[in-house]
């Protein structure tokens, strides 16, 4: 799934979301989403345009 325009991830290793802290000089970092992956320390910015997109997508579907 791309969840920015430089960053794809493979939708089982999502472990969750977290905002970004705000960085001093960067008022557009702060409040960003960022993707948590499962064996990976680093996180992956999530852009906004894909955030809706993103947050559908792991949304717990219930049974019909």
């Amino acid at each position: 799934m791309r969840v920015h325009r430089n960053a794809l991830v493979a939708v089982e290793r999502i472990a969750g979301f977290e905002k970004a802290a705000e960085v001093a000089g960067d008022a557009e970092a702060g409040g960003q989403w960022q993707v948590v992956l499962q064996g990976c320390a680093e996180r992956l910015p999530v852009s906004r345009r894909q955030w809706s997109v993103v947050k559908d997508l792991i949304k717990p579907r219930t049974p019909t």
